[in-house]
């Protein structure tokens, strides 16, 4: 799982030859498909805005989200989950 400043610093990476990404990517895509077929990919991008997500964790390691944004404790997130993202 990886977690990017935007958009635009994903595709940068994404479209860069020097990358570790896009030489991988075009190697996968000159293989044919019985070639391809013992490794599958999976891709999701979801653009989050700033202060509109939330990750409750307790008792862990900081990880995931809380590793993107500011991990706060589960005393500190007593209000609503609407409350907290200001919904």
């Amino acid at each position: 799982m990886q977690y990017w400043r935007s958009f635009e610093a994903l595709e940068a990476y994404a479209k860069n030859p020097s990358a570790k990404h896009a030489p991988v990517w075009r190697e996968w895509n000159r293989l044919s498909k019985d070639e391809r077929s013992c490794a599958g990919i999976w891709h999701e991008t979801y653009p989050v805005s700033a202060r509109r997500y939330e990750a409750i964790y307790e008792n862990m390691p900081l990880t995931g989200l809380q590793k993107a944004g500011r991990a706060i404790t589960v005393t500190e997130a007593r209000a609503s989950a609407r409350q907290r993202l200001g919904a």
